[in-house]
């Protein structure tokens, strides 16, 4: 709820890319019981469907972390799990230790990392590269989904839009055509779908 008036990617897309970025990691599972859930979600809502006899740490940025006092039952969240805060850029310990009190959240010891989803949104919404900023599964997965949703828009709003979409269905024909084919083959259909999201743009910048 506390994204309501961000421009943020679909749920169920969210949780697509979340698999993608854990593949192949053996520890970590991508728990899909708040896409599920219908209406806003709130954490302390998510901990209360966890045993009460389970152990449960919420892994936040500082950031985020620093503002846990504006979530919706934060006493809930506080007592039901632990804290454990990754450094973020313009956030100390010490800020942490203001808002939650000593003792009752841990401070995980990493590197601090300058990328955020906001930044990456922004580049991808200003047409510049976040190659390098996802892991390679998630980044085709992401431009994939920016390619269909700007032909689908194109489609419904302009009356060129339909050639679009008959290219857009005709390059995933291809691709699912080319599922066990080369690499080569497959990054020239997602080179092609890139510039068809392109030519989409130029053709109407209010897309963009």
């Amino acid at each position: 709820w506390q994204k309501e008036e961000r421009d943020v990617a679909d749920r169920h897309h969210r949780l697509a890319m979340t698999r993608l970025a854990i593949a192949g990691v053996p520890y970590f599972e991508a728990d899909a019981r708040e896409v599920e859930r219908d209406g806003w979600t709130y954490t302390a809502d998510t901990l209360a469907t966890y045993p009460d006899d389970e152990e449960l740490w919420v892994i936040l940025g500082a950031d985020a972390a620093a503002r846990l006092a504006s979530w919706e039952r934060a006493d809930e969240v506080l007592e039901r799990a632990r804290i454990a805060a990754m450094p973020r850029s313009g956030f100390s310990r010490d800020d942490i230790v203001e808002m939650l009190g000593e003792g009752n959240f841990v401070w995980l010891d990493g590197p601090e990392l300058e990328v955020s989803s906001t930044e990456i949104r922004q580049r991808d919404a200003a047409g510049k590269p976040i190659r390098f900023l996802l892991p390679d599964a998630v980044n085709v997965a992401a431009l994939r989904l920016a390619i269909q949703d700007t032909v689908q828009t194109l489609g419904r709003q302009y009356p060129d839009g339909q050639q679009y979409l008959k290219q857009l269905a005709e390059l995933e024909a291809r691709q699912g055509a080319a599922g066990g084919g080369t690499a080569k083959e497959q990054q020239r259909i997602e080179d092609e779908l890139a510039a068809l999201r392109s030519r989409a743009m130029m053709a109407h910048p209010a897309l963009k």
